[in-house]
């Protein structure tokens, strides 16, 4: 960076061969261009992009869910931010070509077993066994349950390579002895998505509700796959 002590032409504004002039403070001041970085093309790089930019996508999406996102920032592991922690602790789960059944959308928690898991028309349809862990004492209710379905494979070929969802129910009480039957179902828009696909991950994971974020707990990550009709 220079400043220029005086111009008999007047200030100056803009780039000019390989610096950029600004008037800062009413002094101009002279900037050296960087020197252009070059993109590598190579299968590996361009592998590595893709991964790293389906991870991004993920992360956002699961950010803007407010009781996951509160539930990263709560959550004591590496990660300046909830949008940090999500990256950081998904980019080595995601896949070369898809998310995985191993990416998450919780950081990990108390244990839930999913049985009898089904996604007819719109109404996806699951058993929750708490009974594994004994989290009766440390829960408070009401919790939420949530599904984020990742669709992808389109039928078309000019549809977005993949797409994500979001549903969510509260749940008011739980049976610690049994299994507890929930249903999710998708809005007609959410529903006219999926069939425009031919497979699905959905990510499931229970956590506190927004009324109860001054004590959160949350449940690790139980993913499905689904092969859609």
């Amino acid at each position: 960076m220079a400043i220029r002590k005086s111009n008999i032409l007047g200030p100056v504004s803009g780039k000019h061969g390989n610096t950029v002039t600004r008037i800062r403070y009413g002094k101009e001041v002279l900037y050296a261009l960087p020197d252009k970085v070059k993109v590598s093309q190579s299968k590996e790089a361009k592998a590595a992009r893709k991964k790293f930019g389906m991870t991004v996508s993920f992360a956002k999406f699961i950010n803007s869910i407010p009781a996951l996102s509160s539930i990263w920032s709560a959550a004591k592991i590496p990660g300046t931010n909830s949008y940090q922690k999500l990256i950081k602790h998904n980019s080595k789960l995601t896949g070369e070509d898809n998310l995985t059944l191993n990416n998450i959308i919780t950081p990990e928690g108390f244990f839930i077993t999913i049985n009898d898991f089904s996604l007819s028309s719109s109404i996806i349809r699951l058993s929750i066994d708490f009974s594994r862990n004994n989290i009766q004492s440390t829960i408070s209710f009401p919790l939420l349950i949530h599904a984020v379905l990742y669709v992808y494979v389109p039928w078309k070929e000019n549809d977005k390579p993949f797409q994500l969802l979001a549903l969510s129910q509260e749940l008011t009480q739980v049976e610690f002895d049994n299994k507890s039957i929930i249903q999710l179902e998708l809005s007609p828009h959410q529903k006219i998505i999926a069939e425009s696909y031919n497979k699905c991950i959905s990510y499931f994971a229970i956590t506190s509700s927004i009324e109860n974020s001054n004590k959160p707990i949350w449940s690790t990550t139980t993913a499905r796959l689904i092969e859609l009709e």
